[in-house]
């Protein structure tokens, strides 16, 4: 059972300084904190319990995978102690597993309401203990962040465990479900007026979003007394920071309140990591183990096969592709990458406000799946809100990913499917239209979003970022850089404006297409000659352009 809060919260990191603290509101009755613990030490074991970390394909990367099924006996043992906090009875309840993604385990609870005798339910959600006690923290506090400053509709938090010290041996959160069903199950059976209405309903939430700046990048945190609930920023749940066995580096995890220092700890994980002679002892990152599943299997596709002929051995890469070793230009090279940006991050960086340093809160993953409906249209809740970071202007998404597409496709004979993508694409490009210029009725502080990239910022962060480019070409990328005239530098070194970056040192950065309405127009010519050559059974297609005509 929760201990009493107290007015010095004991599961809060004692590293919060007032100056980090952004907002309190009155304590409510959820969420229900069940472990007056804080971030505990790192240990290993606690991951290698239920987890392991695999390498990615080809890549020096990893993801979590479980490997431990979570015993249901036990998860209604715990669910049943903690059930009658929330209004809901412990009695008689039954548990069925529900869904799982790559981080959780969700099970759906039928119980009954002690208040009014009527069925409900609720999703008790394990987590995989990735990065223990801070992300599931962040998660209830930003979504309670958002609960209490923005008409977001989110579901309720009953209770949460953010530590393994339980009988499950898991972080695990008693939620609200909602009685919706995902919009991507039903959009394209929405008239075009329902998906205008609903992408202006997105804009409106991006830009209550954008009200609340902050001065660090960080996550958020929460801090209980016994009458409010105090938000803080914090520790950055920064996949680049914890991945593998990162998290048993002695690094700096934020909060930042600069784009170098976020940088600089980004590179020091890439070369601990590097340097660490458990990682080399291994020949994989700390914590990271061998493949062992068929369903890892990805050496269907050419490339992938190619690379493990070259590769008899397994020297470098394991039996499904997973990267075990590093060859001797890796070797060689990488360090020598890792410390051309290290050294040259003063110079590097563009501070995008030296002055006044801002970021922003947002929902990279604001998918269709994501976004819940009943029977009449009404939107339920906007949900999963764990690993969200606040983070400067530039480097936020300019549209909700639902409203993101591909390139429409022409092939001869397109199959029906291929038109109706097509279709979808070029809908998706009107109502990003529509997105922005709803910001811009509202005068949103998020159309930052949108003046402020910068390609050589988007470079930097990738160099920075993706740790297949250290190799050879980023201390060249680094020495054209330092080459830039004195002019372009202020009085401090630092670069003052953007420097001509040589085209053939530009990486492939996938940007948004907003297109114009003349290719608009000859796409939707092309689609409409396809479709008119088309037999009378796709007469329903046409039916749809006709009907886009109109529109």
């Amino acid at each position: 059972m929760p201990s009493e809060p107290s007015d010095d919260d004991p599961a809060s990191p004692t590293s919060m300084a007032t100056s980090h603290i952004i907002k309190s509101v009155p304590r409510s009755q959820f969420p229900v904190r069940v472990s007056d613990k804080g971030p505990q030490p790192f240990d290993l074991r606690v991951q290698k319990r239920v987890m392991r970390w695999r390498c990615r394909p080809f890549s020096l990367d990893t993801d979590p995978v479980w490997i431990v099924e979570p015993d249901l006996k036990l998860i209604k043992e715990v669910a049943q102690t903690h059930l009658e906090l929330c209004g809901l009875s412990g009695d008689a309840i039954t548990i069925e597993f529900f869904a799982e993604g790559a981080y959780h385990k969700l099970y759906t609870i039928n119980t009954t309401s002690t208040h009014t005798g009527l069925p409900k339910q609720c999703i008790f959600r394990v987590a995989i203990p990735e990065h223990p006690w801070y992300k599931i923290e962040s998660e209830v506090a930003t979504t309670e962040f958002v609960r209490h400053t923005t008409s977001i509709p989110v579901p309720i938090i009953y209770a949460y465990d953010s530590s393994t010290d339980n009988k499950l041996g898991l972080e695990w959160m008693l939620v609200e479900k909602i009685s919706g069903i995902p919009i991507e199950d039903t959009w394209s059976d929405m008239s075009y007026d329902a998906q205008v209405s609903l992408t202006k309903q997105l804009a409106q939430w991006f830009h209550q979003l954008s009200l609340h700046t902050f001065d660090e990048m960080g996550s958020i945190y929460m801090q209980f007394t016994k009458s409010e609930m105090t938000f803080y920023v914090g520790a950055m749940i920064d996949y680049n920071l914890f991945q593998g066995g990162r998290l048993a580096y002695n690094i700096h995890r934020g909060p930042f309140d600069c784009m170098e220092d976020y940088y600089d700890s980004i590179l020091d994980a890439q070369q601990q990591e590097f340097n660490d002679i458990v990682y080399h002892a291994s020949s994989r990152p700390c914590g990271v183990e061998a493949n062992d599943e068929p369903d890892d299997v990805v050496v269907g596709e050419d490339k992938w096969r190619d690379k493990l002929e070259d590769d008899p051995d397994h020297k470098y890469f394991g039996r499904y592709g997973e990267r075990i070793g590093f060859s001797e230009f890796d070797l060689e090279h990488i360090p020598k990458a890792i410390k051309a940006l290290r050294d040259n991050l003063p110079v590097l960086v563009i501070e995008p406000y030296p002055d006044s340093f801002f970021t922003m809160l947002s929902h990279p993953d604001l998918s269709f799946s994501n976004i819940l409906m009943d029977a009449s249209g009404n939107i339920k809740a906007l949900i999963d809100w764990e690993g969200i970071v606040l983070q400067p202007p530039q480097f936020l998404t300019q549209y909700p990913l639902c409203l993101k597409s591909k390139e429409t496709k022409h092939v001869d004979g397109m199959s029906e499917e291929l038109l109706r993508i097509n279709l979808n694409a070029i809908t998706l490009t009107k109502l990003r239209k529509v997105f922005r210029a709803e910001l811009e009725v509202l005068e949103s502080p998020y159309l930052q979003v949108f003046e402020e990239e910068s390609e050589y910022e988007q470079e930097l962060h990738e160099r920075v970022w993706n740790r297949t480019l250290h190799r050879t070409r980023v201390p060249n990328w680094v020495e054209v850089q330092l080459e830039e005239s004195d002019d372009e530098r202020d009085k401090d070194g630092k670069r003052s404006s953007l420097p001509d970056v040589a085209k053939d040192e530009v990486e492939d950065i996938e940007k948004d297409d907003v297109g114009d309405n003349n290719r608009l127009a000859e796409e939707m010519a092309r689609v409409e000659e396809e479709m008119s050559r088309t037999k009378t059974e796709k007469v329903t297609l046409h039916t749809m352009g006709e009907a886009y005509k109109m529109r």
